[in-house]
């Protein structure tokens, strides 16, 4: 797996099929150099890759939070109705 392979996995799991925009966003980039990347015109660097794998595991981090805030909600009394 490439540089680039792996932005584009990144990518559409963190925004979708139309991730390009919100990614050079993301990583305050040129979206000219993202969509380079994307299309295998240029290679990305790795130090690139690790900013996009942070952004992955921010994400994370924020859909664990979600995920217990919601389970507790379901498991309180009030959350009984839901």
């Amino acid at each position: 797996m490439t540089n680039n392979d792996i932005i584009r996995k990144i990518g559409r799991i963190l925004y979708g099929e139309n991730w390009m925009r919100p990614l050079s966003r993301a990583l305050e980039c040129d979206e000219k150099q993202v969509r380079r990347w994307g299309s295998d015109e240029a290679q990305a660097r790795n130090r690139i890759v690790e900013r996009c794998f942070d952004l992955l595991l921010d994400h994370e981090s924020q859909v664990q939070h979600a995920v217990k805030e919601i389970i507790a909600q379901i498991k309180s009394p009030q959350g009984a109705d839901l």
